[in-house]
């Protein structure tokens, strides 16, 4: 099978994938051997592992151009950019000196250090390729076990500070946007479902965070007793359902209600070109609608990749960078409805 390729047997269009999937993620956590875990270690020795780890990563090939922040160094807008990347959480994001972070400007590939584990390892490829992200992060990794002693155990596997992800450690996520499931009023079913045959359902910033638009990722939450590429099949599988769930949603959906689909679409359209004042949540929910509408022909002037992009710069953090300046609550709420006027001012409805 060719990296990021559906799975045999699962009849899905790439268009209809592409259209639904937006991207895969894996995640390892571990931990350096004979340390205590951070939550439990003092500010020495978790600077002592951001140091060992910078020094590892640096003097690896390929990897001179890393950007290496520790989080104490940064000013609160870096911050809730960096997390809003999700190349941070808002755990580390409270750091100090003694933790950090080492990321491709890409995105592609990033480590945490000194957030609940040691490390964090992460590789995020865009689309349904979790095979193209374990990859990264698979290479990286052993890479890193040349260097770095990791916490193991011979009858668990990797040891971590949380007891749920003790064993493999990884985290196969993928980002999914089910606005179909969603309009029909089927989404919770799908989730609580999916929650049952143990499966996590979180929103597009992660754990704790809102579905906003329908956007969340689905990800394994075992790790025991099952082997990476195992997990890899499992969400595969798993995902490939759902989208053949959201896929009949969204037909169902121009077949049986088709006033109620144009209706949102509509209304989405018009607070999208002449609201004054848009939050983060209104804007996310509208833009989501905007990309249904632009699935489902109804659409037009516009490249499913601004809407994408335009998902991450309405945050507040990506909002004051592109304008230059801090901005209050309110005021971002103005400047991110004028962002978007000029942004979609292509956008017509058909």
């Amino acid at each position: 099978m060719k990296a990021g390729e559906i799975p045999r047997g699962n009849a899905l269009q790439a268009e209809a994938c592409n259209a639904v999937v937006y991207s895969s993620r894996i995640r390892l956590a571990r931990n350096l051997e004979g340390i205590a875990f951070p939550g439990w270690a003092d500010a020495p020795t978790r600077a002592g592992v951001w140091e060992r780890v910078v020094e590892a990563l640096c003097a690896m090939p390929d990897f001179e151009n890393l950007q290496v922040q520790a989080v104490g160094g940064l000013n609160p807008l870096q911050r809730i950019m960096l997390q809003e990347r999700q190349l941070i959480s808002a755990e580390l994001a409270s750091g100090d000196e003694s933790c950090g972070v080492m990321y491709e400007e890409s995105g592609r590939l990033s480590v945490m250090v000194n957030e609940e584990d040691h490390l964090r390892i992460q590789s995020v490829a865009p689309g349904f390729a979790l095979q193209d992200a374990w990859s990264v992060a698979a290479d990286l990794h052993a890479r890193m076990e040349q260097l770095l002693a990791f916490s193991f155990s011979p009858r668990f596997g990797y040891l971590t500070a949380c007891p749920s992800n003790v064993g493999t450690g990884i985290r196969a996520s993928v980002m999914v946007h089910l606005v179909g499931l969603r309009l029909l009023g089927e989404l919770d079913a799908v989730v609580r479902g999916l929650e049952r045959t143990g499966f996590a359902v979180r929103g597009v910033s992660g754990e704790g965070s809102n579905a906003y638009g329908g956007f969340c990722q689905i990800s394994n939450q075992k790790t025991l007793g099952v082997d990476e590429l195992g997990t890899l099949h499992d969400v595969k599988d798993m995902v490939c359902s759902v989208l053949r769930a959201e896929c009949d949603a969204r037909v169902r959906l121009s077949e049986v209600r088709p006033w109620a689909l144009e209706d949102a679409v509509a209304r989405a359209y018009g607070l999208l070109r002449h609201a004054r004042l848009l939050t983060t949540g209104e804007a996310l929910e509208n833009l989501s609608a905007i990309l249904l509408g632009l699935d489902r022909g109804l659409i037009r002037g516009v490249d499913p990749a601004l809407l994408q992009r335009l998902l991450r710069d309405v945050q507040p953090g990506h909002l004051q960078f592109h304008f230059g300046k801090s901005l209050a609550v309110v005021d971002r709420d103005q400047y991110r409805a004028r962002y978007l006027q000029q942004a979609l001012d292509t956008v017509e409805l058909v």
